[in-house]
């Protein structure tokens, strides 16, 4: 597995909220690679570009949100 540029944030709110905090991971490029001599495959998971569907430059590829709440 390979990663580019992770960023992991995390929020507090003040206690007059819903929200206690906030954690954001954030996946610029992610790639999963086949290394066995005798697979076909050479990437299982990969963002896909091409002269048609060029890649965005600032476009994450995985992010991932957790919300806590005060109860």
């Amino acid at each position: 597995m390979c990663t580019e540029q992770i960023r992991i944030q995390h929020e507090v709110y003040p206690e007059n909220t819903v929200q206690a905090s906030r954690q954001v991971l954030i996946i610029s490029d992610l790639e999963i690679r086949d290394r066995l001599a005798l697979s076909k495959i050479n990437k299982f998971l990969y963002q896909y570009s091409s002269d048609a569907l060029p890649r965005q430059s600032h476009a994450s590829m995985v992010t991932t949100s957790q919300q806590f709440h005060y109860y």
